[in-house]
């Protein structure tokens, strides 16, 4: 048994190589890795005690060619679940304590690696703990705030019990992605980490902050919801909108009748009401703030100190029948596909009559380490790089891009933002009834 774990140590050290002809990279959040081809050296290798849980030991499994669907129930069947996929060919793997490795032989496995701690990590935590560079916002004492997740074979329930029994205070949680918060010693981290129920972990959220204090949008609607006879009506009748901003908003004139629900009870600016004017004013005050959707209802939820109505979409999407999302906050520059993204893309599955629409941010002119420089890769916020969004860049009245506008790409290269409308000294509501 001692010489088969030391072979294991001996091919994980081995996990990363320099690339080779680029076909097997494992494209990771913290950056391109090649592992080596090392099937037929592992497949008489069992797992260290230390990795079990539950019965079950985690590994990358990458394929010469992807499996079908068939081959996949038959894995399951040999005691190898498939679950999240990586590119490239590569898929995280529960495998449980008494399958037979050698019995996989027919199924074109190029590899079966280890999931070490520093895989798990996604970019801005990997970079902070390489740089030993932590923001503030995610230090407190000598702790370190981070978002964990646990494999999907994991019951969130079992995820969370099995950090209270170690002493670890859950500040935030999320079942739809087995999803929580903490904070652990600075000094400990990738010990932690290194545990076998954690699938992935990055930095706690920064507190989110107003995008824009001028204006957001004007999508040109007067096209669309016209005055004049025979013209289009698309006002937003009957459509439910969410804002998540800064606080209550109102009593306006040009929100009467159409503020269903509050899910707050203290204001702490006028951003909110900005960009509520510009979703659904009504134009009584004046006719020239006539919003967007001037016939929809708005329900308005707080942004800070954390995202309060991404939590209750899962309830309020059937309850009050909300089918926008809009929120001009961020939090962070180009952090990447974080869980918060992929809780979005999560809702937008189970939702699919949602749509979660974004400020692409204010961070135009800054080098958020995309690795092209200033004024490149610098979308404000891991949600905002979520699949199914839409991230709205800011134009001035000539169509011409605020140099001020965050620009894409995404971290992982994707085009964001996905469309651009007005931003500039858009002229909207204020409190009280401005």
């Amino acid at each position: 048994m001692k010489k088969i774990t030391l072979l294991v140590a001996a091919l994980a050290a081995q996990f990363f190589c320099h690339a080779q002809d680029g076909r097997y990279q494992l494209m990771l959040s913290s950056g391109l890795v090649e592992p080596m081809a090392n099937y037929d050296q592992i497949k008489s290798t069992v797992p260290n005690k230390s990795e079990l849980f539950n019965g079950n030991y985690f590994r990358y499994i990458q394929f010469n060619s992807l499996p079908t669907e068939q081959q996949k129930s038959e894995l399951e069947s040999k005691g190898v679940k498939l679950m999240l996929y990586l590119p490239t060919n590569t898929f995280m793997a529960a495998i449980k304590e008494n399958a037979s490795l050698q019995a996989l032989s027919g199924y074109n496995i190029r590899g079966i690696y280890p999931i070490k701690a520093e895989y798990k990590l996604l970019k801005e935590l990997s970079e902070a703990i390489k740089e030993n560079n932590f923001p503030g916002y995610a230090v407190k004492g000598n702790k370190i705030g981070i978002g964990i997740t646990a494999y999907q074979n994991i019951s969130f329930e079992t995820f969370k019990q099995q950090l209270q029994s170690k002493g670890y205070e859950i500040t935030y949680e999320d079942q739809l992605t087995n999803w929580v918060v903490t904070w652990v010693n600075k000094n400990d981290l990738l010990n932690f980490i290194n545990q076998p129920f954690i699938c992935s972990a990055e930095l706690v959220d920064d507190t989110p902050q107003p995008d824009n204090n001028v204006g957001r949008t004007s999508h040109r609607s007067n096209a669309i919801s016209t005055s004049y006879s025979g013209g289009r009506k698309y006002n937003g009748n009957g459509v439910q909108v969410m804002l998540q901003d800064d606080g209550i908003i109102g009593p306006h004139i040009d929100y009467q009748g159409r503020l269903p629900m509050q899910f707050m009870t203290s204001n702490s600016g006028d951003h909110g009401e900005h960009c509520a004017g510009i979703i659904m004013a009504a134009g009584n005050k004046d006719p020239l703030t006539r919003g967007m959707a001037w016939g929809s209802d708005i329900y308005v939820y707080n942004a800070s100190p954390s995202y309060q109505g991404f939590d209750s979409i899962n309830s309020h999407y059937g309850k009050y029948g909300i089918r926008i999302i809009s929120t001009s906050y961020s939090d962070g520059c180009n952090a990447g596909y974080t869980t918060r993204a992929q809780q979005l893309d999560i809702q937008n599955l189970n939702m699919p009559q949602l749509i979660h629409v974004f400020s692409a941010g204010n961070n135009g002119t800054s080098n958020c380490s995309y690795g092209a420089g200033a004024g490149w890769g610098n979308v404000t916020g891991g949600h905002k790089h979520s699949k199914n969004s839409i991230a709205v860049a800011n134009l001035d009245y000539l169509d011409v891009r605020n140099t001020s506008s965050s620009r894409g790409p995404a971290h992982d290269g994707r085009l964001k933002p996905e469309v651009s409308a007005v931003g500039t000294n858009v002229y909207s509501t204020s409190d009280p009834n401005n």
